[in-house]
């Protein structure tokens, strides 16, 4: 509902619901890895979006770098580029 709200949802390949991990629900990494094995990427190469500390934790769980947003507005993509400057991560 997010990616949709904030009209970014075309920008990704693949969105993971709880209904995609077989009751490994946050805050188990299991939304986070499966995202990672479907991208066939490293989950410390991973920048995971999320607006809650269950998010947070599931996220941190799956080794992934953690990027928490407290309203709907706030998921733009200038947000996501400063924040991947901070990391040095080019898009």
């Amino acid at each position: 509902k997010m990616l949709e709200k904030s009209k970014l949802l075309s920008y990704f390949d693949n969105v993971i619901t709880s209904e995609d991990v077989k009751g490994k629900v946050k805050p188990h990494p299991g939304p986070y890895l499966e995202a990672t094995f479907r991208l066939g990427l490293k989950a410390k190469t991973c920048l995971a979006i999320d607006d809650s500390d269950i998010g947070m934790a599931s996220a941190r769980e799956a080794m992934c770098y953690p990027l928490r947003l407290n309203k709907f507005e706030h998921l733009t993509v200038q947000n996501l580029k400063r924040f991947l400057k901070k990391l040095e991560i080019r898009i």
